[in-house]
């Protein structure tokens, strides 16, 4: 029984090693700069295209986003933003977003989970993702930034998210070829 499950390790790793050698990750530079990064699954027809992360620290939380779109089986994702919120306590339960003005922002949760050990205070990350529209962002843009607030359901520990538009515009770029 020994051998067989080293001999289904090794196999699993094996697989596991194949699987990830499908995926070539690469860089290409934007006319405006910016580095974007490109993940291609050929097998799986899947293509991701993301920008530098977004990192904020602050006396509650860290954030870190991406601005990026997705290319699946043939179709082109629109521009998204997503990231995660990580910080110490309660759950904040952050479940939507505004631009600047009060406008809405198109604010998805993917996950909430714990981050380490909670012997006493707990560590927690709020993954979310917000999907933005040309419209969105034309009338939300200031100063080469789009501003949008995240916000929870329970507390007032709001996070500014900055999103530099040059990100967008070369994510956007790189993949109209």
């Amino acid at each position: 029984m020994r051998i067989f499950s080293i001999v289904l390790a090794s196999a699993l790793a094996l697989m596991a090693e194949t699987a990830n050698s499908q995926t070539v990750k690469s860089q290409a530079i934007a006319s405006n700069g910016v580095t974007v990064n490109v993940s291609s699954d050929d097998f799986a027809n899947r293509y991701e295209y993301s920008s530098p992360a977004i990192t904020k620290s602050g006396d509650s939380s860290d954030v870190l986003a991406l601005v990026g779109k997705v290319k699946k089986q043939g179709i082109m994702g629109g521009v998204m933003v997503q990231g995660g919120i990580t910080y110490q306590g309660d759950w904040r339960f952050y479940n939507s977003a505004l631009f600047k003005g009060g406008d809405p922002a198109d604010y998805t949760v993917l996950s909430r989970d714990v981050v380490g050990s909670c012997s006493s205070d707990c560590r927690v990350r709020e993954a979310f993702e917000i999907d933005l529209t040309p419209a969105n962002i034309s009338k939300h843009v200031e100063n080469g930034i789009l501003p949008i607030q995240i916000r929870p359901t329970r507390s007032t520990e709001r996070v500014l998210l900055e999103i530099p538009v040059a990100y967008i515009n070369a994510v956007n770029e790189m993949t109209a070829k």
